[in-house]
């Protein structure tokens, strides 16, 4: 069978029933290996089988279908994660000799559908699905052979309709057949396998390419396998992790996350902290720069465009090195660094276009810039001149300091506007729609947001302050109801939620409303990460779930936190696409009492 000869960019995770015990588990797969493998609710009663793993309400999470030999009775779990969250009932047929096969998209409409087959009779259905309710039932060409057992779906011919896999018990032929929507096209038979003890348990495109692959079990061995196909030939195999129990059965392929387990790691400087990305060398690659809060550094990673980074140089930018951010401050074309320090500076490090920078040149910022927490400085345009200008939050003065660019990498002395109560994250937007650079600043101390609109000359009015969650630290703003307004959403790290205050689009804010995520929330970020159009959010968390996903609804609400352990405490967080996929990616920084590294999370939607 499988011959371990090629290594693989593995995107499904599979799905695991025991009848004998009732147990049930998802393996999130890294590449070929299991990474991690979680049980989910158990289901004690032998009776209820588990026939399918389909996407039913578009969250990009599998569900999973079941189906009673005993009363006939059909669910589907809606999953959130690997969890359950919401358990349906959905027609029933008495029949016992009807039997749920498999799911695909038969119809094109993005909702997975049921595929039946009668184990009597030999005929074979298709249920269109609307979500979780059966829309039309229509049948297929039958196969009155029994020995022919409907055993999965794909789309082999990357024609977006599912197609169906069968075997032979008797002989040992495999045949797919490619679909016209509900009808039979072509039906073409791929490589035999003699040996009954192989059954085909699920297909899923294991190697990103345009074809559908095929999943295998030896119910003997325990034997774990995955044919690479191209269409519907067999172009590779390989043996993937054993389950010698035979009592364990792969009962299909799924996504249960947004993120794969990490694909990349490494140790970086003394007390990682905040972390931003760009292309610091011009090779179109996006890299990465972490501040070192321990050790007074920045680290720079050169990226390779595969989503590793194992080019590191270290640069000194002040003691306790915290906040960093890229942009052009001497407009050369080339990506410059200012990173905030304990010392009440900005260091300001000039890129030289070759992925390396410029001794740090430091300038006043106020009393002490914030020492304690990431995303504490931001670049814009604050007098309409075309030179960035920077602005740093100041924990100790309640204040914020802004610093006009000369534009030749230079700024002039700061200058302090009040803000609230240890004050922490800054970002800038056109609140008010006046084509004017604004800032919005969390205040760790006094639980709010305060919202300071700009004059376009470099001056600011004084602060409207916004109530948040308890203890709000990272923020990011973005449309999140896609009315053309800017919206805010910050981290509140007593409370353990974030905040989201949709804008008016006339320099005020609605009242906060607030979504559990996990302990310590530190930072956020947003972009579209199940490509939907709609942003979402991603939140680094300090305690236990370190990550956090918000999937966004387009209308400026968000669906339950979907929370990822991923690692130990993270800190930082920044979006970007570090495998040149195009699908946007996670790096964080990670700290604990052995760790100080990044990771980062490829997106597998």
């Amino acid at each position: 069978m499988p011959s371990n000869n090629i290594s693989l960019n593995l995107q499904q995770d599979l799905v695991f029933r025991n009848p004998l015990t009732g147990q049930n588990a998802i393996w999130l797969m890294h590449d070929t290996t299991l990474d991690v493998g979680r049980y989910t609710t158990a289901v004690p009663d032998a009776n209820w089988s588990l026939v399918g793993v389909g996407d039913f309400n578009g969250d990009f999470n599998s569900d999973l279908v079941w189906r009673n030999k005993a009363t006939g009775q059909n669910a589907i779990w809606l999953m959130h994660d690997t969890t359950l969250s919401t358990g349906v009932y959905t027609t029933p047929v008495a029949d016992l000799n009807w039997q749920i096969v498999g799911t695909g998209d038969f119809n094109d409409d993005g909702n997975s559908d049921l595929v039946w087959r009668n184990k009597a009779t030999g005929q074979n259905g298709i249920w269109l699905m609307n979500g979780t309710t059966l829309s039309t039932g229509v049948y297929t060409t039958p196969v009155a052979d029994l020995n022919w057992q409907l055993v999965s779906t794909g789309d082999f011919n990357s024609d977006r309709s599912s197609d169906l896999v069968w075997r032979n018990q008797a002989t040992g032929q495999n045949a797919i057949w490619l679909m016209n929507g509900t009808t039979l096209s072509t039906g073409v038979y791929t490589t035999p396998v003699a040996d009954q003890n192989w059954q085909i348990v699920g297909t899923g495109n294991f190697n990103d390419d345009v074809s559908s692959d095929l999943v295998w079990r030896n119910k003997a061995t325990g034997q774990n396998g995955i044919w690479l196909m191209n269409g519907t030939s067999l172009s590779s195999s390989l043996y993937i992790n054993s389950v010698v129990d035979p009592n364990w059965q792969i009962v299909g392929t799924g996504r249960f996350s947004l993120f794969a387990p990490p694909r990349y790691s490494r140790v970086v400087g003394n007390g990682s902290n905040d972390i931003t990305a760009g292309d610091f060398n011009g090779d179109a690659k996006t890299d990465l720069v972490i501040t070192n809060l321990g050790g007074g550094t920045v680290t720079v990673l050169l990226g390779t465009g595969t989503g590793t980074f194992p080019t590191a140089v270290d640069y000194f930018a002040g003691n306790n090195a915290n906040g960093v951010i890229t942009g052009d401050f001497n407009g050369d074309a080339k990506a410059d660094l200012a990173v905030t320090n304990g010392g009440g500076q900005v260091a300001v490090l000039l890129g030289t276009g070759t992925g390396t920078f410029s001794a740090a040149v430091n300038y006043p910022a106020g009393s002490t810039p914030d020492s304690l927490f990431v995303g504490d400085l931001t670049a814009g345009d604050f007098n309409s001149d075309g030179k960035t200008d920077l602005v740093v939050t100041n924990w100790r003065s309640n204040s914020v300091s802004v610093l006009l660019g000369t534009g030749t990498g230079a700024f002039q002395p700061a200058v302090s506007y009040a803000a609230g109560r240890d004050p922490s994250g800054i970002v800038v937007g056109d609140f008010n729609v006046d084509g004017k650079t604004d800032l919005a600043v969390t205040n760790f101390g006094s639980n709010t947001v305060s919202v300071l609109l700009g004059t376009g000359t470099g001056t600011f009015q004084p602060a409207v302050n916004y109530a948040a969650g308890n203890g709000p630290l990272g923020i990011v703003a973005g449309d999140f109801n896609i009315d053309g307004k800017t919206d805010l959403v910050v981290t509140n790290l007593n409370s353990n939620t974030v905040s989201v205050l949709l804008g008016t689009g006339t320099g005020t804010f609605q009242t906060a409303v607030s979504y559990a995520v996990g302990s310590r929330p530190r930072s956020v970020v947003a972009g579209d990460f199940d490509r939907d159009g709609k942003t979402d959010l991603a939140v680094a968390n300090e305690g236990y779930p370190v990550l956090s996903l918000l999937l966004g609804n387009g209308n400026g609400t968000f669906q339950a936190a979907v929370n990822e352990v991923v690692g130990i405490s993270f800190l930082g967080i920044v979006a970007g696409d570090f495998n040149r996929d195009g699908k946007t990616d996670l790096a964080m920084t990670e700290t604990g009492l052995t760790r100080r590294e990044i990771v980062v999370l490829l997106n597998q939607s």
